[in-house]
């Protein structure tokens, strides 16, 4: 989550969607939102198998989804239109609104940045242990570049991939969980 004093482009149509938040002490599903309108829902602990967080993406075609989740970020299938990335579950549904972005070149990491400044969820990140590998596995699959590999002084290493519709991917590979970045 970020923030800005400015005000913000409106969300876009499709995309990320939803946060689904599990909470031991929530016996049914709470629907809210958060100040900017995003839509969030505390579900109990393992219901719809969340036991951490669920992110619901609206999509312009679902079978491009599906291969991309489990081709190329290698997502355990839990059912159609669902997967499960480590501990947390993304959820495909096709949305009418999306609409696909136009393709583009890669950019900066600092110019994909400042293109996700507008309300809503932007993009999700992914944590693996060697983004260079990683990136070059997924350039090899032909994955969509959103920027090449950079590093964050010693605290990161990030590269951005885009899915079908051109959401944007964060890869990456911090030295907390991985150890030190290499130089």
């Amino acid at each position: 989550i970020n923030h800005s004093r400015d005000l913000l482009p409106a969300r876009i149509a499709g995309g990320y969607r939803m946060l689904s938040i599990s909470d031991p002490r929530t016996p049914m599903p709470l629907p809210m939102q958060d100040p900017d309108g995003n839509d969030i829902e505390l579900v109990p602990t393992g219901q719809r198998g969340i036991n951490q967080i669920e992110i619901q993406i609206g999509v312009t075609d679902e079978a491009a989804f599906e291969k991309f989740y489990a081709e190329a970020l290698q997502a355990d299938r839990l059912s159609a239109g669902r997967f499960k990335l480590g501990e947390t579950v993304i959820s495909l549904n096709r949305d009418p609104a999306a609409i696909r972005a136009p393709k583009a070149q890669s950019a900066s990491a600092t110019d994909v940045v400042a293109s996700m400044r507008a309300v809503g969820m932007r993009y999700i990140t992914v944590q693996v242990r060697d983004v260079d590998a990683e990136h070059r596995r997924f350039m090899s699959m032909g994955v969509w570049e959103g920027a090449a590999p950079v590093s964050l002084g010693a605290v990161a290493r990030i590269s951005f991939i885009r899915d079908p519709d051109g959401n944007f991917i964060e890869i990456s590979q911090r030295a907390s969980l991985t150890g030190p970045i290499p130089q």
